[in-house]
């Protein structure tokens, strides 16, 4: 019986492959390989942490010291958002009390103008005894009108 050689797409291997070679066989040649591959990787992988360590430790710090740099920025990150969170409530509340102090001071203004239009209401409705508006109290709102305009007119 002749072997007939074929190239493999699974593997990087030249032709290995016999024409009648089982596929359990090619099954288990490939698991083979792929177990192989990922021991080479590991062994890449720790010549790579061993040059890493010895450039930590050529900078005075051990390979932990990432670590807990990282634990550190996550604290530092939670006292951050913090202070953030602080920043922003104290501003919200300057807002509200400023809000507020300006609603205080347009209701006492409006206090203010309503209590001196009733004044003035009652003044204009005085009445002498036959029933004549009374010119003493007009006369007092005019010259109250002239007095105040004469004091913002330079």
């Amino acid at each position: 019986m002749s072997h007939k050689y074929i190239s493999c797409d699974m593997c990087s291997a030249p032709s290995w492959h016999t024409a009648d070679m089982s596929a359990d066989r090619k099954k288990k040649k490939i698991i083979a390989d792929y177990h192989k591959y990922l021991k080479n990787e590991k062994k890449n992988l720790s010549e790579w942490s061993s040059s890493l360590k010895k450039i930590y430790e050529s900078e005075g710090q051990t390979a932990l010291n990432p670590k807990k740099k990282k634990m550190k920025k996550k604290v530092s990150m939670y006292h951050n958002e913090m202070k953030e969170f602080k920043k922003r409530n104290e501003e919200k509340l300057k807002k509200k009390q400023a809000f507020l102090e300006k609603k205080k001071e347009m209701e006492d203004a409006t206090r203010r103008y309503q209590a001196d239009q009733k004044r003035k209401r009652k003044l204009l409705y005085k009445k002498n005894y036959k029933g004549q508006p009374k010119m003493e109290a007009r006369m007092q709102l005019l010259l109250e009108k002239i007095e105040k305009s004469s004091k913002y007119t330079p």
